[in-house]
């Protein structure tokens, strides 16, 4: 099944700004491009260009394989492989419509696929409709959990599990975002969200935007936090301000 889909359509005919608004502003520091009504529709557009976004690998997979990273208390991971591409949808945007990702630990491998093509979630589309499918499965020797944020379903290998008692809650939960950034301020405690700990969720998901790109396996050392034996790799981690904006080193 390769028969082209127009997805978010196409608005480039349309070449008037609307008024007071300053493209080369918008565009900041990204590669300068036509002005498109539907890239500047609201945020969610911008999931559909490369230049704004990445893709929407780092849109959506922050929210799901943060689950793991949180409750297996991941690192950083040791070599990131990704394939994939812009196979099925013609439309203004530039960005990959499938992607799949695998991102090796020392003790495990994780998992991430997205497709703009087809609606198909495994188990987490219970109905016969289109919609998306948005969750993570932990397998392990008993079952297996299927989980989100709100539901969390377990599959038994077999009996393996006959007379197993749920485990008590042992994480609290949230007072609210707004409420813990406010705590956060007059405590000088970091959020339980804090950048080291985001930084865990969003470095092998830089690497498999970079690894689709260049079309091969990222190694990574997970304690210097450095690319390791790939120079281009290394090169292309550090992003390309337009002139005259600058992107400082310090930031990685």
């Amino acid at each position: 099944m390769n028969e082209a889909h127009g997805g978010i359509g196409a608005g480039n005919n349309t070449t008037k700004l609307p008024g007071g608004m300053d493209w080369d502003m918008w565009v900041g520091p990204a590669r300068m491009q036509p002005f498109n009504p539907i890239l500047v529709k609201d945020a969610f557009y911008h999931g559909f260009w490369m230049d704004f976004s990445g893709g929407w690998t780092p849109g959506m997979a922050p929210h799901i394989i943060d689950l793991p990273v949180w409750a297996l208390d991941l690192g950083f991971p040791t070599e990131v492989s990704a394939s994939g591409g812009r196979f099925i949808i013609h439309d203004d945007g530039d960005a990959y419509d499938n992607h799949e990702v695998f991102i090796k630990y020392p003790n495990l491998t994780m998992s991430w696929m997205i497709s703009l093509t087809n609606s198909y979630g495994f188990d987490f589309v219970n109905e016969q409709k289109s919609q998306r499918g948005l969750g993570i499965y932990f397998p392990g020797v008993n079952g297996t959990l299927q989980t989100d944020y709100s539901n969390h379903l377990i599959y038994p290998e077999g009996n393996s599990m006959d007379g197993m008692r749920t485990p008590p809650v042992s994480i609290p939960p949230s007072p609210g975002h707004e409420k813990e950034w406010l705590e956060c301020l007059k405590s000088l405690i970091q959020p339980s969200c804090n950048p080291a700990y985001h930084a865990r969720v969003d470095v092998p998901i830089q690497l498999s935007t970079l690894s689709l790109k260049l079309g091969r396996s990222i190694r990574f050392d997970p304690v210097a936090e450095k690319i390791i034996g790939d120079e281009e790799a290394t090169r292309m981690a550090m992003p390309e301000y337009r002139t005259p904006w600058k992107f400082s080193g310090e930031y990685l």
